[in-house]
């Protein structure tokens, strides 16, 4: 699997917040098989823009290497929530045709706490990554979050939404969200078929990579 996780910096979010939020990054990788044939893992900031604050699918090859990269992403505090900005940049720069395995299932999980600023052109980004065969997945935080721009990061399908009360309620959907990720390609007989190490007999919790 390729696993982009586009995070929302904006001034919005506290410093402890913003912890809180890469916990849940690592916590959430860590259910996964990482390797570079197995679930690679990339991640972006985005406020008023998507930010360099970055890294892509072929920078780390294990999991003690994406945990490590995620402690150190820093805060930037920007203004403004531009979530379009952050999927337009998961699916040009890093779900690029030259960056990504050929067939290999492709997922964005785009966590934030507010709406975003042009939220037009968010349910448009959405759905271009959608229309691209990529399965996009919301996580929103707090009450400030609409649910309906929610559904529509999630290209329409509420069943990939997550809506937790507080930052400290997001280690309650670690497992449901992992899941909600496997179960979207388990659907697929063609995967399926044709990924049959992604759907091993479960070890150590690890049932999807």
């Amino acid at each position: 699997m390729e696993l982009v996780l586009v995070v929302d910096s904006s001034r919005s979010v506290s410093d402890k917040e913003f912890r809180a939020m890469k916990d849940f990054c690592e916590n959430l990788v860590s259910r996964f098989d990482i390797s570079p044939s197995k679930t690679r893992v990339a991640l972006t900031l985005f406020g008023h823009k998507a930010f360099n604050e970055s890294f892509g699918l072929d920078t780390f090859t294990t999991e003690a290497e994406v945990v490590a990269a995620i402690k150190e992403v820093q805060h930037v505090e920007s203004w403004g929530t531009k979530t379009n900005l952050g999927i337009e940049h998961a699916r040009e720069t890093q779900l690029s045709k030259e960056t990504i395995r050929a067939g290999v299932p492709r997922v964005v999980v785009v966590l934030t706490d507010g709406n975003s600023h042009k939220a037009r052109k968010t349910k448009h980004e959405a759905l271009r990554a959608a229309q691209a065969g990529i399965a996009m997945v919301a996580v929103g935080v707090g009450t400030k979050v609409n649910y309906y721009e929610l559904v529509n990061i999630a290209a329409g399908s509420w069943d990939r939404v997550f809506n937790v009360p507080s930052f400290s309620s997001l280690k309650n959907i670690q497992e449901p969200l992992k899941d909600t990720i496997c179960g979207i390609f388990s659907q697929d007989p063609a995967i399926k078929q044709r990924y049959p190490q992604m759907f091993p007999s479960p070890i150590k919790g690890k049932q999807c990579v």
